[in-house]
């Protein structure tokens, strides 16, 4: 699909499902990540239990996996952080040239709002409940057969970002700090833990962005097709 802009309508359905691809890319890392560390906790249980240490060349070998799996990890993320952004600002600042009354905020705090402390603790979260709700009041506005979704998925898509952040944050401190195999056992299972809760943000995410897909779809086939002859920078509010 072009990204031909009618009326500085810019289309997001092929960005969106960008973003979705690398969720999913997200997802199978989270597994991996996951593996690579019961791998890791599994080596330090039988050192613990052994008392005689690790094997040098399992340490490296371990490390040496541990390592590799973080750096892609890493450079996995902020490819889908900084896409999802992307969507994100297009998604806002589309309401904002179909003239959306409701909007609180400019087009710039799509992006800004992520960046700012204290405020991106909940910015994002509003300005994404403002384009989950006018992009399907737009659609369903202009279509009887369409039915709104319920916007809680926002809520819980927000709140397991917050938790997923929070504990690998922790995470890393704690990974950190660890110099006793003691200390790495806790560290390893922390990050399990932190693996499994960002796999079900990860499933928020998708989940939230699946049904968006599907509202841009619509809304850039209205705005495309020849037969409206409606004002297409009205939208009821």
């Amino acid at each position: 699909m072009q990204e031909t802009p009618i009326m500085n309508i810019n289309d997001n359905y092929t960005r969106s499902n960008i973003v979705r691809i690398l969720f999913y890319a997200m997802m199978g890392m989270d597994i991996i990540s996951a593996y690579s560390n019961i791998l890791q906790l599994n080596l330090l249980k039988s050192a613990e239990i052994s008392m005689i240490g690790i094997d040098m060349e399992q340490a490296d070998a371990n490390d040496s996996r541990q390592q590799i799996v973080a750096i892609f990890h890493l450079l996995l993320i902020v490819a889908t952080i900084v896409t999802f952004i992307m969507w994100y600002y297009r998604a806002y600042k589309n309401l904002h040239e179909l003239k959306v009354l409701s909007l609180q905020h400019t087009p710039g705090w799509a992006i800004g709002a992520w960046f700012v402390p204290f405020l991106n603790l909940g910015r994002p979260y509003t300005i994404m409940k403002e384009i989950w709700e006018n992009t399907q009041n737009f659609v369903v506005s202009k279509d009887d057969l369409i039915r709104p979704s319920s916007n809680a998925i926002i809520g819980w898509w927000w709140g397991f970002w917050l938790f997923s952040n929070f504990l690998s944050n922790i995470s890393g401190r704690i990974t950190l700090q660890a110099t006793t195999i003691e200390q790495m056992i806790t560290s390893t299972q922390v990050s399990i833990f932190s693996d499994a809760v960002d796999m079900v943000s990860v499933i928020m995410t998708l989940i939230m962005l699946t049904r968006m897909v599907d509202y841009e779809k619509k809304l850039w086939d209205f705005l495309n097709d020849p037969m409206n002859s409606i004002n297409k920078t009205e939208i009821a509010n």
